[in-house]
């Protein structure tokens, strides 16, 4: 039996409240489209997940800007925090590239997760963007009339007309489109914060760059 959808708007889930999935919801938003979110995480986690994102003109900017969010970005962004730093296991510099403070468009600013995450979410309206929290998804399953039925953890079986999957790395949508699967690339990441009133000398080592400390065997790039 074939769906009738004459009259209904599509039915869009999007897998993930992250950056990319609200903003996503957004871009639908302006263009009078409804959409529903699905979060696993029991409440907006976003602020703890990572720490500064750079957001480039020709892609993550662009994205807010067809969102409606470029001029608030910008009035959030660290310009400084184009700045790149090179120094050895003994703090010798040998690259030392300041940004333009004069500058406060284009490149690829930083600005922290969770400061994103609050300028999406505050500009999701909820009569025509829903997010759904404490929903992580087990599987969506192809159904005969086009649709997928999204099975989530909690319980809930929800169909979609279109889903879209912003689930990062280990994504439960990307199985529908591919076989390929994450695999360990050998590089590994470790957040940590560092009180600047503790380490003062760590901090005026960082100042707001990049950082990317060189040994004889490895690379550290510190953000």
């Amino acid at each position: 039996m074939v769906h009738d959808k004459t009259n209904e708007q599509p039915k869009i889930a999007i897998i993930g409240g992250g950056p990319g999935g609200l903003t996503l919801a957004l871009i639908l938003q302006k263009h009078g489209l409804a959409s529903t979110i699905y979060e696993r995480e029991a409440l907006d986690a976003n602020a703890s997940r990572g720490g500064s994102l750079d957001i480039h003109e020709d892609s993550g900017q662009w994205a807010l800007k067809e969102a409606g969010l470029l001029e608030q970005f910008h009035a959030l962004a660290r310009y400084e925090g184009e700045d790149f730093r090179l120094f050895d296991k003994r703090g010798t510099i040998y690259m030392d590239d300041v940004a333009d403070a004069e500058v406060s468009v284009g490149g690829r600013p930083e600005i922290d997760r969770g400061t994103l995450c609050d300028l999406l979410l505050d500009a999701l309206d909820p009569g025509i963007s829903a997010i759904r929290y404490g929903h992580k998804l087990l599987e969506a399953v192809p159904l005969a009339d086009g649709r997928h039925e999204l099975h989530f953890e909690n319980g809930h079986n929800v169909k979609a007309d279109l889903v879209i999957g912003a689930d990062g790395a280990f994504s439960r949508v990307r199985p529908l489109l591919t076989d390929a699967a994450a695999a360990y690339s050998g590089l590994t990441m470790i957040e940590l914060h560092v009180n600047a009133a503790e380490h003062p000398e760590v901090a005026r080592s960082m100042r707001a760059a990049k950082c990317s400390p060189w040994t004889t065997t490895r690379r550290f790039s510190v953000s």
